[in-house]
């Protein structure tokens, strides 16, 4: 990864509110190879899906209304 690159997402975690980097494309990849209709499904997925919670390293994930 190109110097430019990792200092993008060093200053991505550095800033986050709820999200890390990794996270934010781990759910990304989820969604499109799902292809996840919305968060709100994601949010239900999450909740029930003890394995998806683990690998995403979050206990919830929240939709605005």
């Amino acid at each position: 990864m190109s110097p430019t690159a990792q200092k993008s997402i060093r200053s991505f975690n550095e800033y986050r509110k709820k999200l890390t980097f990794e996270q934010v494309m781990k759910l990304f990849l989820y969604a499109i190879n799902g292809e996840k209709d919305s968060l709100r499904h994601m949010h239900q997925e999450l909740r029930d899906f003890r394995p998806l919670k683990e690998a995403m390293e979050l206990d919830t994930i929240h939709y605005s209304h």
